[in-house]
């Protein structure tokens, strides 16, 4: 008969001889994954940032634009109502960009009028009008967890991140695809490669500059370059955030005459 501590020892070999589990619990899936990070790059609640946004072309600056930008979501959907007030250059200062819902309006204090505009349109080099928009990718998309991928970010380090593939769930989107890299250990967005409905890669963005801001860490600088000439690139700053209780009016379209600049 087989002893109690022989019994035990061959129990400890089998054990031994397996190969190692793998939890699938480790992994977040991929909604978390984007949420995660859009914790990261949002603050909670109603804020105020503002954007230097500087356009190169072949290592020269071509191009400058300062706004000051005002986000709150809503309460029943949590997505982003945003407008973007153009503090400069000078010849723009006074002109707002507003989302509220679907829907897209500049205007213009000199026309004293609103039109609708694309979020897609460009604002400045390659900075669209949706790129100084807050938005939820979470909400917004649909995500894949594609996989794990190493790759290098704005500073040239190795980051272990994890790769994602977001189709738009709607038209308020800027960009239908996105390809998403996230970092394993803090859920920071690291790069995007931005898409066209047809598939064509549009831009690529880094995320660096991570700085402690409205109490978590958060990337203080995007550059966006074209995806065919590597030479053109944006560069957004955001600055002087601000928690802020703003007034639901400010995201009427019927308050952009009367706007000015302090909730």
């Amino acid at each position: 008969m087989m002893t109690q501590r022989l019994r035990h020892a061959l129990t400890i070999m089998l054990i031994a001889a397996l190969p190692p589990a793998t939890n699938a619990n480790s992994v977040p899936d991929a909604h978390t994954i984007v949420m995660r990070s859009d914790q990261v790059r949002n603050p909670p609640g109603s804020y105020r940032m503002s954007i230097d946004i500087t356009d190169y072309q072949q290592g020269r600056v071509s191009d400058e634009m300062r706004v000051t930008v005002y986000s709150k979501p809503e309460e029943s959907s949590g997505l982003y109502r945003t407008l973007v007030d153009i503090e400069a250059p000078r010849k723009d200062r006074g002109k707002l960009i507003l989302r509220n819902a679907q829907d897209l309006w500049f205007y213009d204090p000199a026309a004293k009028s609103s039109v609708r505009i694309s979020p897609q349109q460009r604002l400045l080099g390659q900075v669209s009008n949706g790129d100084v928009m807050s938005s939820n990718f979470a909400k917004d998309y649909q995500s894949q967890l594609l996989g794990i991928e190493s790759i290098r970010d704005a500073s040239k380090t190795q980051r272990e991140c994890y790769l994602l593939a977001l189709e738009s769930t709607n038209d308020r989107v800027t960009y239908p695809k996105i390809r998403y890299w996230v970092s394993t250990d803090h859920f920071y967005p690291i790069k995007g490669e931005f898409f066209s409905h047809s598939g064509q890669r549009l831009k690529v963005a880094y995320y660096r500059a991570f700085e402690s801001v409205l109490g978590a860490t958060r990337p203080t600088e995007v550059l966006i370059l074209d995806a065919v000439d590597r030479k053109k690139v944006t560069r957004m700053r955001f600055d002087t955030f601000e928690h802020l209780d703003i007034a639901d009016h400010w995201f009427q379209r019927s308050w952009l005459p009367r706007h000015q600049s302090q909730p």
